[in-house]
């Protein structure tokens, strides 16, 4: 199958016997000293860090602090360049594949975020985490296209790969029954999913805010007035935001990062998952969710639900921890819920004192805090809104109106990304620079993928795109059923 997008590639190959061929153990450990050579240059290992032990965290794909094996756990590397602000937005892509051609379109999409960004000034930070799958070797040109990112200030981390939990594997003292045990569940347990490896921005405590944007999610333009305004006390620290059937979407929330906090998340998954090792796949308990009942006043709220169980999509996944720890431990968060014609601002403290709930009417956003900040341009009606083609998902027409934040972004949710609608785009693309002639987002996705691609030279082959992507794995924008 044929990865997108395309390379440019000379066709003079020269024909190699098999007797001729490097043995892959050979190649392996090539493989490994080239990419130890680019990884020391990206500074993502500590310079302290001696080559022994960089051969180590890539040969033995040591386990990643969210999975439930107990081996141990090499320190968080280096973020490559230099802390420039005190905010940072954050991009996830873990377990790439580089035979496969699935990660290409999220890859593309953090150039074009990152572009975004940069083009309409933005202060903070911008930090790229990445993750290796389990026995895969990164190839030269993924580890060079990924090192372009830093042209556009971004600051790329390596996780360390995860390792598949053997069967004899375990967080507990006790003998585990064998449902504990079976290994046939082994892609619904929630622990495994790529989506938890987003916590992992908790370690990121010289910010004092860090903003996570989903790798299938680009803003519209500068986005640091969130940053603003938590730091001027008009909104919390912590901010989710509700989307669809879920109280807080994984794909865009803000987190401050303290000391001691990843530790503290870590102990709550596994707790949760001691806790319900005796229930049937996926294990997860939809009164006591990630560990708290919800009852009396309080319940969840989203853009179309309502409920006091943990039973919202993805309560299992990353958006149940995500509200968890949010709302029940933090204690400090201000959670946005849309509903058409009417939205919420909820503001939770330590104290019922602390707790308010703000709802505002369609005509009367304009007294929230965000209304004036709005990267689209203050007080931005309905009217203008139509007009703004280049703001609207095709799929989603109609569906938003002009409530920043939800307005300043663009998520490309299921399978309608602009990666695999390129035949859909190409075939009417209007080859322009300026943003407001664009018909959608998809064009402008395009756009500035295309001026990405020239100024960075990452020959990306527009003209002979394909949309016959590999499947993501499961854990990549799929989340475990309840039900199953």
């Amino acid at each position: 199958m044929r990865p997108i997008p395309s390379r440019r590639r000379k066709s003079n190959h020269t024909t190699v016997s098999s007797s001729q061929r490097i043995p892959h153990r050979l190649l392996r450990y090539v493989t490994l000293l080239v990419y130890m050579l680019l990884v020391s240059k990206h500074e993502i290992f500590t310079s302290t860090r001696s080559t022994t032990n960089a051969i180590r965290s890539l040969g033995k794909f040591h386990s990643s602090p969210l999975s439930s094996s107990s081996a141990p756990v090499p320190a968080r590397p280096q973020l490559s360049g230099m802390q420039r602000s005190d905010f940072a937005y954050v991009f996830l892509l873990g377990m790439i594949d580089p035979q496969s051609s699935w990660y290409r379109g999220y890859l593309w999409n953090i150039f074009v975020a990152s572009q975004i960004l940069h083009d309409n000034n933005s202060s903070a930070d911008r930090i790229a985490i990445f993750q290796l799958q389990s026995s895969a070797l990164p190839t030269v040109e993924l580890l060079e296209t990924i090192k372009k990112l830093e042209k556009l200030n971004v600051r790329i981390w390596w996780l360390p790969t995860r390792a598949k939990r053997s069967k004899s594997s375990s967080t507990s003292s006790h003998n585990e029954s064998k449902a504990t045990t079976d290994e046939n569940d082994d892609d619904q347990r929630i622990f495994d999913s790529a989506n938890m490896l987003k916590f992992h921005i908790l370690e990121l405590t010289e910010y004092k805010r860090v903003l996570y944007l989903d790798s299938d999610l680009i803003p519209l333009c500068n986005l640091d007035y969130i940053f603003e305004l938590s730091i001027a006390g008009q909104i919390a620290p912590n901010l989710g935001i509700s989307d669809g059937n879920e109280p807080a979407n994984g794909g865009f929330f803000m987190v401050q990062p303290k000391e001691g906090d990843y530790a503290r998340l870590e102990q709550i998954i596994l707790q949760q998952e001691e806790s319900t090792r005796h229930l049937p796949p996926p294990r997860f308990d939809i009164q006591r969710g990630w560990g708290h009942v919800i009852s009396g006043d309080d319940q969840w709220f989203s853009t179309r639900g309502q409920g006091r169980k943990w039973d919202f999509y993805a309560a299992q996944n990353d958006q149940g921890l995500l509200y968890y720890w949010l709302k029940y431990v933090t204690k400090d968060v201000t959670l946005l819920v849309f509903r058409g014609s009417q939205t919420f601002i909820e503001r939770w403290g330590t104290s019922e004192q602390d707790n308010l709930t703000m709802i505002f009417k369609s005509n009367d956003w304009s007294r929230s805090p965000f209304s004036k900040l709005s990267c689209l341009g203050p007080d931005v009606g309905a009217e203008q809104w139509d007009k703004l083609k280049y703001a609207n998902h095709p799929a989603y027409q109609g569906a938003k109106l002009p409530y920043p934040p939800f307005s300043d972004f663009i998520h490309f949710y299921g399978p309608f990304k602009p990666w695999n609608t390129a035949k859909l785009v190409n075939a009417s693309y209007p080859k322009v620079m300026n943003k407001e002639q664009l018909l959608n987002s998809l064009h402008y996705w395009f756009n500035v993928l295309r001026k990405v691609s020239k100024e960075l030279e990452l020959d990306i082959d527009f003209d002979h795109w394909t949309d016959n992507i590999d499947q993501p794995p499961f854990g990549v924008g799929r989340v475990p059923s309840l039900s199953s």
